[in-house]
C-alpha cells in the first residue's frame, strides 16, 4: 500500500485537482480519501494484493467514486440547508407567533436551539457516531471499522444519544395548573 501511495499519489492528486476546479486543498483532502478507499478494497481482497493491467486506470475509477462520494455529500448537506432556512434568513430559527384569538403572546414559541443544546450530555463516543453518520453521511458499517464497535453496539449507541438529543430537545411549556390561575394570567 505504501509503495502504491508513493507512486502513484501525485497522478491521483493531479486528476482529481483538474476536477475540483483547481482547488489545491480539497484535492489533497480527496487524494487522502481515495487512498483510504484504495486500502479498503485492497483489505477485502484475499492476500491483500489486487493484480492490475493498468493501474492508473483502476485509480481513476477509484478517485471517480471518492468524487462522486463527495459531490453527492455537498448536495444532501445543501439540499437540507435550503429546506431549513428560508431565502430571507442567515442561520436564526424563526420564531412561532401565537396570533389566533385564543392565545395569549407569552404563548410564543422561540426557536433558538442550538446544536450545542442538541448534544449537551452526550458522551465523546456518541458524538463521534453521530457526526460521522449525520455530518460525514458515513454508513453504518464505515462508522463500525472506524470506531470498532460492533453492530448492535454501535446501534445502541445511536439509539442512546439520538433519545439524549430528543430530550434535550424537548419545548416544556409553562402553563398555568388551574383555571383561577389562567383567568389572572389572562
Amino acid at each position: 500500500m505504501a509503495d502504491l501511495f508513493a507512486q502513484y499519489r501525485g497522478f491521483v492528486w493531479g486528476w482529481l485537482y483538474r476536477r475540483v476546479g483547481r482547488d489545491f486543498d480539497l484535492a489533497e483532502d480527496l487524494t487522502m480519501d481515495t487512498f483510504i478507499n484504495v486500502g479498503e478494497a485492497l483489505a477485502r481482497e484475499p492476500g491483500g494484493r489486487i493484480d492490475l493491467d493498468n493501474p492508473h486506470r483502476w485509480l481513476a475509477v477509484q478517485a471517480r467514486w471518492t468524487l462522486s462520494d463527495y459531490y453527492s455529500s455537498q448536495r444532501r448537506n445543501y439540499a437540507k440547508h435550503e429546506r431549513l432556512l428560508g431565502p430571507d434568513e442567515e442561520g436564526a430559527l424563526p420564531d412561532f407567533p401565537a396570533t389566533d384569538e385564543l392565545s395569549c403572546p407569552e404563548e410564543t414559541v422561540t426557536g433558538d436551539l442550538s446544536a450545542l443544546d442538541l448534544v449537551a450530555g452526550l458522551t465523546d463516543t456518541e458524538r463521534e457516531l453521530i457526526v460521522l453518520r449525520f455530518f460525514d453521511g458515513l454508513p453504518m458499517t464505515r462508522i463500525q471499522k472506524r470506531m470498532g464497535l460492533g453492530p448492535s453496539q454501535s446501534y445502541t449507541v445511536l439509539r442512546k444519544a439520538l433519545a439524549t438529543m430528543r430530550a434535550n430537545a424537548a419545548i416544556t411549556w409553562e402553563l398555568p395548573a388551574t383555571v383561577v390561575e389562567l383567568e389572572t394570567a389572562a
